[in-house]
Formats: structure tokens, sequence, C-alpha cells
């Protein structure tokens, strides 16, 4: 009889396993390319979390604890489970011979291999009926119990082996890490983050126009230096924490409060160097209903405050919803919307930032597909409504994105962990509600916006990672003064605690 039972909710998917770490990583790697959708255009490559089927707890209960490569156990859940023709006469053979403890172990093994961890579990308490002096078992046992999230079963077996005289001491090492995994797991309050340090070079660092003709005062004229395009080269750093609460409530609710700091020091632009900083908090519910899997739904307050070239230039507030559901196995649904209070600052390079003060709202919709366990495919409608104090600056946005996302096997074995590839292109349209009377009286500036981007992550070890990143990016306005092109590419290194 199994020693503990699965928790209500807690079976996390095969897809959720296999893609939590790759996705922490990426997600990592986006916010080292890019500082906030409100600063430069945001990477296409769509936002990709978790899949909607499991809570974030759910998939953190079916991992290897961080840093623990090397203490994977003998019975792995493969990304390529065996045959079913395999398990099947594995089976067999133990339903024959139920006495024999090398059939048991081997349905056991590939039970587990296939993500059928209660088989395994059954299989291997059965052992343990016809042999308790089996401290291997245990291990085995405590391993599989914590995958599937019932850490009071998993510390038992764990403590069990640890009574053992003769258990040789990387196996008593293995048990200490699980161990400690466990207390951090059950604790009411839980800690991660990620460091992401880097270098970027843009061809077009300041967005200069690449026009012939630039309008001002309602005539034609040729550019002065200054608004021309700037090659430059940066050092950046984002550093992300976040804290999570569980209330211990069935269904799940959890509050989660993000801190996420950005800097980034130009070679020869002076007045880009940038400071960011952004928190957001607020509950999330898991809702129990009959048509989605997991509808989680998440009220948040966002905060933050920016300085460009040294200076104070932006500080914001606000707070919106966020929405994550499964429809079907393959297939996730993300809606958000955001509401923030803009309050820019005057500078010597920005004179005129205040009239940009106002509301801004995003609306943003993701629908996520993975057709297979290593393969996903991310389709984004996003639109905004910025207001300011100029009629002017005032704009509707509206855009798709489109990302493809695939991890495979290291080529030439280089590593010894999947690496993660992926491509994005988007569009976007931003139309402002009147002309720029210093500019043009006759001409409402319309931008169009094309992106095409892509990313390759290369983990180095479970919490260490290299980041390569490139981008293209080409924007045509109504007002040349605005058209302009930009290549960007990337090198970065993550570390995820």
């Amino acid at each position: 009889m199994a020693k503990g039972k699965q928790q209500p909710g807690k079976r996390p998917g095969k897809r959720s396993v296999l893609w939590r770490k790759g996705l922490m990583l990426w997600m990592t790697a986006r916010a080292a390319g890019i500082l906030f959708s409100f600063m430069v255009p945001a990477m296409t490559v769509a936002t990709l979390t978790m899949p909607a089927s499991a809570t974030a707890a759910t998939a953190a209960a079916a991992e290897t604890p961080a840093g623990s490569a090397g203490l994977a156990p003998t019975l792995p859940a493969g990304l390529a489970g065996p045959r079913s023709t395999d398990l099947k006469a594995a089976f067999e053979a133990m339903y024959r011979d139920p006495g024999n403890l090398d059939k048991t172990f081997r349905y056991a093994e590939l039970a587990a291999r296939s993500g059928d961890f209660e088989g395994a579990v059954s299989a291997l308490e059965r052992m343990l009926l016809f042999n308790p002096n089996l401290p291997r078992v245990r291990l085995e046992l405590g391993v599989l119990y914590f995958r599937l999230g019932s850490f009071e079963a998993a510390r038992s077996y764990f403590r069990d082996v640890l009574m053992v005289p003769a258990a040789p001491a990387d196996v008593r090492e293995r048990v200490k890490t699980y161990m400690d995994e466990i207390e951090r797991r059950t604790s009411d309050h839980h800690f991660s983050g990620s460091l992401t340090v880097g270098s970027r070079y843009q061809t077009n660092a300041n967005s200069g126009t690449s026009a012939g003709r630039v309008w001002v005062g309602n005539t034609a004229l040729f550019p002065s230096d200054d608004y021309t395009q700037k090659a430059d080269a940066n050092l950046f750093a984002a550093l992300s924490l976040t804290h999570t609460y569980d209330f211990k409530t069935e269904p799940v609710t959890l509050w989660e409060s993000t801190l996420q700091l950005f800097g980034a020091r130009q070679r020869d632009q002076f007045g880009l160097n940038t400071q960011a900083l952004d928190v957001r908090s607020g509950p999330r519910f898991t809702l129990e209903q009959a048509v989605f899997s997991d509808l989680r739904l998440s009220p948040f307050l966002d905060v933050g405050h920016i300085r460009l070239g040294n200076e104070p230039y932006l500080s914001y507030f606000g707070g919106g919803l966020s929405l994550k559901t499964g429809v079907t196995e393959t297939i996730g649904f993300e809606i958000e919307g955001l509401h923030r209070q803009m309050r820019y600052r005057n500078s010597p390079d920005h004179r005129d930032a205040t009239d940009r003060d106002g509301g801004d709202t995003r609306l943003t919709a993701a629908l996520l597909y993975e057709p297979t366990e290593a393969t996903r495919l991310t389709v984004s409608l996003e639109g905004g409504r910025e207001l300011a104090r100029q009629e002017h600056l005032k704009n509707w946005e509206a855009g798709i994105n489109a990302a493809f996302q695939m991890s495979y096997p290291p080529p030439l074995n280089l590593t010894t962990q999947s690496w993660i590839s992926g491509v994005g292109a988007g569009i976007s349209r931003t139309r402002y509600d009147e002309p720029n009377a210093a500019l043009s009286r006759t001409i409402t500036r319309e931008d169009d916006e094309w992106r095409l981007n892509a990313m390759t992550v290369v983990p180095v070890r479970d919490d260490l990672a290299l980041i390569l990143m490139a981008q293209r990016s080409r924007v045509e306005s109504t007002l040349s003064n605005f058209t302009n092109s930009d290549t960007l590419v990337s090198v970065s290194g993550s570390w995820r605690f």
C-alpha cells in the first residue's frame, strides 16, 4: 500500500516538468535583451510561461532540486519514454514471477521513465514486502514521492535511508539535498530569483532616423548629426527576485511579489544609460471549474521608476489582472490587462518629458500550443492606449507576435543538458491622435514596426546558462523623423537561484 497519496491537483503533466527549467531561463534571457515594454519595442518572442495545465507549485514539485543534476535517481523520467510493448512485457514478467525483485525493479524503472510514477511506486513498495532491507529501493521511493509532490511520504523514506549505517556517503549526500529541498518547498515562504549579466551591440542604439529628410516647422530638412542613427554597445545586468507566500488552502491560493532591477551602461551614448526598478505584487487564485484546467486568476499592483542618462525620467504606478488556463493538454491561454499612471520628469536632455504625463493601458492575449514535448508555438495579440498632456502624444497601438521554440540534444554532446532555441516575428502599428505642429501641421504620425529575432539558451548546468540573442527591427513612419532600423546582438550569462 502506498505510504502517501498524491495531493489533489498536484500531479504535474510531463510537459510541465519538461519545460519549466528551460522557460525560466528563456524568460530571463528575454529580460536581459530588453528593458521594459514601455521603454523600447518588446522582443517578439511572445510571453513564454509554464503550460497552463499546471500551477507553478505543481511544476516545482516535480523537479529535481536546483543545482543537483548529478543527484538524479536511477529511475529517471526520460524525455523519450520506453515503448509501450516493453512496458507491457515488463509488467507481465513481474506478474508471472512476483518474487523476482530484478523483474519488479525493471518494471518500476520503465514505469518511471514513461512518467507513470504511481505505477513505479506500487512496484517498489511491493519489493519491500518481500525484503524490507533494501535502502536503494527506499531511496528511489523517496525520489518518486518527491516528484509527485507528496513530500511527507518522501521525507519518511529518506529518513529510513539515513538510518542504515552502511549507506554510502554519496547516497547520504543525495538524500540530504532532497531533504533540504523538501524543507524549502513545504515552507509557507518561497524565494527564487535570477541574475543575468551581459553585453549588447546595436547598430542604431539611439533610434536615430534613417530618412534623408526630417520635418521641422512644417518644412522637410536634412537631419542634423544628432538625430541620425548611432551604433553603440553596452554592458547590462538584470536581477529578478520573487517571493511567494502559500496560504496552504485548497484550491491553491498564493501571494506573489516580484522585484526587477535593470541597469545598462553605454560605451558612447551616455544619455542612454539606464537604471530601472519594477515591483509587482498580488494574490493568485486557482479556481475549480469543469471547463478549463487550473484556471488561475491574479490581480496585482505595479509600481516602478526609471532613470535615463543618469537623471530621473519616469515613475509609474497602477495595477492589472492576469488570467491563465489550460484549454486542453497541449493548448493554454493567457490574458492580461494593465493600467498605469505615468509621471515623467524634465531634464536637460528631456526638457518636455512631462508633456507625456498620463494614463497607459495595455491588453495582451496569448495562445500557447505544444504539439510535442519539445516544441512550443505562441501567438499573441496586444493593444494599448496611451494618454498624455499634449494631444499629439496620445496614441493607439495594436500588434501581433508569433514565436516558435524547441529544445533539442546538445550538438556534439557539448553539454549534458538540452539546448533551447527559438525564432519570433512581430508587427505593430501606432497611430497618434493629432499632428505635432512643431514638426508638421498636416501629417499625423503613424508608425509601422516589424521585428524578427532569434535566441538560443545553452544550459551549462541546472542553474547556469549562456544566452545568445539577435534581433532585426524596422520602423516605417508617415513622419520621416521616426523612420529607422536597428540590428541588435547580445551575449549574456544567467544564474538562477
